[in-house]
């Protein structure tokens, strides 16, 4: 937690002087005294929100919490009853208890400020596994979400450690032991995982996730968390100046807030029995891993692939349907949940064995059309008609993928997509290309290698059609994929095949 705040501390010169969250942060940072035209105008923004959506929702009461910490480290005595006032007001324009995010930032807040808190009731489900929103309200709401599961344990955590609450604490450490999952061998992210590209920012998620396993391994004394925390801090100090972008200015406030805590009160020591396991049949998820091979297989996510390989160097980021145009990330992946039904992948078949495995089932393909009016869902995509079928098999050091649609649509072309990471790709060991070019190739299906530093990836399509491979930018955009390949879909219940290795 120091390490964080310390992180932080020396990168103060590159916060914006124009954003008044950044100043109060800096402010807040330096010991300076309270600047009361800069709190006058903070409160101002906090007053009379417009709250259409959840995603609104959740930003402004971001906006609170951080004037609510900054509170509780310099405080306020003149903005104190103002701060008590506007949430009194706010919880009147919230949503539904089962949006547990939104929920939780308003306790954390109340407790903040002096307020008496709600009471929060965990709902997880039996494994551990966080859906964004319980109570069927959003049509989009029954899966994971990374980002905001991680904030949302992240105040049990706080709050539990804070009031001697157990309950709270142990919610938070069962999704601590859910999302072990979303790393590969190396402990890198799967940030194609229930994560949408638009979402994919790899400074918040680094900063979240370091945050969550260096309390978990301190409750714990678990080494993996521990291993976790140092690899996400070293993917921090990798960001050079140029790179870096403020992550949200609550999250900062929060890691200042986690060390006057740890400060202030003994961490409490957890006694578990908490297990990491390769399968989540109540999310559909399976993450698994063989030599230098890792691989997630999602058959839930909403906007999202149905997984992610990862070699040591050389990544497949994503994998799944996507329509044309094939450079709007809007119309790629599945729309599947994991609410609304008992046991709701009942369908999906998973078997291991040594060194081999093989996970089969079907998904959901989210809508070719993009929905522009459904301001309470969080995104525009909704559940398309048709469906995908798709398998991931193991034996030693090759992977091999199936799929097949239920129906095929010719007024909306379909592809099956792979999002690569590599330094350059060679197709059929003829033609090379290179990241961030406009040099492409469309034809015939050939085997594509994918090389960084000295190893490689080779896709071997086992099927005659037509392919692409096009360069991307990297950077934040595709989940910082290199190259895009592509398979059309054309035929209703043909077997496309690939071999990976």
């Amino acid at each position: 937690m120091r390490d964080l705040v310390t992180f932080y501390r020396d990168r103060l010169h590159l916060l914006s002087e124009e954003d008044n969250w950044c100043r109060a942060l800096k402010n807040c940072y330096l010991e300076k005294p309270v600047d009361e035209s800069l709190i006058i105008a903070l409160l101002d923004e906090c007053r009379d929100p417009i709250v259409d959506s959840p995603q609104d929702y959740l930003l402004y009461l971001r906006k609170l919490v951080s004037l609510s910490f900054l509170h509780r480290f310099q405080p306020m005595p003149l903005t104190l009853s103002s701060l008590q006032k506007i949430y009194q007001k706010i919880y009147t324009q919230g949503f539904w208890k089962e949006f547990q995010l939104g929920e939780a930032l308003y306790a954390l807040g109340c407790y903040l400020v002096g307020l008496p808190t709600p009471a929060l009731e965990p709902k997880q489900l039996s494994k551990g596994g966080i859906l964004v929103e319980a109570g069927n309200h959003l049509q989009d709401g029954g899966i994971p979400h990374p980002l905001l599961n991680a904030e949302l344990a992240l105040i049990w955590l706080f709050l539990g450690w804070e009031e001697d609450n157990e309950s709270l604490i142990h919610a938070a450490l069962k999704w601590a032991f859910v999302s072990l999952g979303l790393f590969d061998h190396d402990n890198r992210p799967f940030h194609g995982v229930w994560l949408r590209e638009a979402e994919y920012h790899p400074l918040p998620f680094n900063t979240l996730y370091f945050l969550l396993f260096s309390v978990a391994s301190e409750m714990l004394m678990s080494s993996k968390t521990r291993h976790l925390s140092d690899a996400l801090f070293d993917a921090l100090k990798e960001v050079d100046d140029t790179s870096f972008q403020m992550p949200p200015v609550f999250l900062v406030f929060f890691a200042l807030g986690f060390e006057s805590l740890h400060r202030d009160k003994p961490c409490p020591e957890i006694t578990h029995s908490y297990t990491m396991s390769e399968l989540d049949e109540s999310l559909g998820y399976l993450a698994t891993q063989q030599n230098d091979l890792s691989l997630a297989c999602s058959f839930s996510g909403v906007n999202t692939g149905l997984g992610a390989l990862h070699k040591t160097h050389v990544r497949i980021v994503s994998f799944g349907p996507h329509f044309t145009p094939l450079a709007d990330s809007d119309r790629f992946g599945v729309h599947r949940t994991s609410s609304g039904v008992p046991n709701p992948f009942r369908d999906l078949e998973f078997d291991k064995k040594g060194d081999s495995f093989q996970v089969k089932g079907w998904s959901r393909v989210i809508s070719p059309s993009i929905s522009h009016v459904c301001h309470h869902n969080l995104t525009l995509t909704q559940p398309g008609k048709q469906w995908l079928y798709f398998s991931a098999t193991g034996d030693g050091d090759k992977v091999f993928f199936e799929s097949r649609l239920s129906e095929y649509d010719e007024k909306h072309p379909l592809y099956f997509a792979y999002f690569i990471t590599a330094d350059k790709a060679l197709v059929e060991g003829k033609e090379t290309l290179t990241p961030a070019t406009l040099h492409r190739y469309q034809g015939p299906s050939q085997v594509v290698s994918f090389e960084k530093g000295e190893e490689k990836l080779s896709l071997d399509p086992k099927m005659d059609t037509e392919m692409h491979v096009i360069p991307l930018a990297g950077s934040h955009h595709f989940w910082g994929a290199d190259f895009l390949v592509a398979f059309p879909l054309e035929e209703e219940r043909r077997l496309y095949q690939w071999e990976i290795k």
